[in-house]
């Protein structure tokens, strides 16, 4: 059996001393590639924040809006005319919109189990305003709201009639809630919250300091809402 000559000049021992030198240095693209990662996670998150929030504050005002509109007009005998208004044949429209503010305000202070319970509460409270809409158009809710008139205990035949332009919008409104609602409890644990901005970067940080994260502790930081590039201050220790 023959063996290759390494060539003249060099011997054999120091052959494969130089074919070991070739080797490509580990690459350190991962830690990079999930610090990057995480910048556009963040910035990702704040911006869906952002707009959650306009949603959501467009939609309880588009109901209290609405609500205040005049949804029915009943005609007596004689000519006589009422209008009544959305918050007269179905009281629970503003209360639900006041709610589903608060619960928008509440979402970018609230974490975890919480964000993802207020969540569930804004969406409740638009489906709260389509079940309202549909009982203040039935064609009992407008009889019910005149009970009190004078007019309507000794009128005759009354007709009602319904302009769906501000019942329309309310659904509008209640339908911006839903689906606000159900986006944020599906996608709510990616979010920064207020108190994002407070949290030590050593609380935040399970790494010493000056100790380079691994690339699993960078992707737990992203996982966790985390900034993977911030390091925690070095210890000074305690005179």
């Amino acid at each position: 059996m023959t063996s290759r000559d390494p060539g003249p000049g060099v011997s054999a021992s120091e052959a494969p001393a130089a074919s070991e030198t070739t080797r490509e240095a580990p690459r350190e693209g991962p830690p990079e590639a999930a610090a990057a990662a995480g910048k556009g996670a963040a910035g990702r998150g704040r911006g869906e924040l952002g707009l959650w929030v306009l949603l959501c504050a467009a939609g309880a005002g588009l109901t209290m809006l609405a609500a205040g509109g005049d949804w029915t007009t009943a005609s007596f005998p004689g000519g006589t005319a009422v209008t009544l208004e959305g918050t007269r044949l179905t009281p629970v429209l503003i209360p639900l919109a006041l709610a589903a503010g608060a619960g928008t305000l509440a979402v970018p202070a609230a974490r975890g189990v919480w964000r993802r319970a207020v969540a569930v509460v804004v969406a409740l409270c638009g489906a709260g305003i389509l079940a309202g809409v549909r009982a203040g158009t039935a064609g009992g809710a407008a009889m019910e709201a005149l009970r009190d008139e004078r007019s309507f205990a000794t009128a005759g035949r009354v007709v009602t009639e319904t302009a769906w332009l501000w019942p329309g919008a309310t659904i509008a409104g209640g339908l911006v809630l839903v689906v606000a609602g159900v986006a944020a409890l599906l996608r709510g644990g990616r979010w920064s919250g207020m108190s994002d901005r407070y949290d030590s970067p050593a609380g935040r940080s399970r790494t010493p300091a000056g100790t380079p994260r691994s690339e699993r502790a960078m992707w737990d930081a992203i996982d966790g809402g985390d900034d993977p590039t911030t390091e925690p201050p070095p210890d000074r220790g305690h005179p």
